[in-house]
């Protein structure tokens, strides 16, 4: 699952042309390799993106980013 994410966070930088919107339920899950916040920091950390919303709750995690 770790190289799936990084498979698709390459992909999206290949094509990626306007907004990515990320949303997690917070919860932990057997379907869910990553937690939402693992998902949410890695996703922050690409140099190409910048962050341009945020409506997160105790319930979930939703950013919402751009190319910079």
């Amino acid at each position: 699952a770790p190289a799936a994410l990084e498979t698709t966070l390459a992909r999206l930088g290949e094509v990626l042309a306007g907004r990515l919107v990320i949303a997690h339920w917070r919860p932990v899950g057997a379907e869910r390799p990553h937690t939402a916040a693992e998902v949410h920091d890695r996703v922050g950390s690409l140099s190409w993106l910048r962050a341009v919303e945020d409506r997160s709750t105790d319930d979930y995690l939703l950013h919402a980013l751009e190319r910079r």
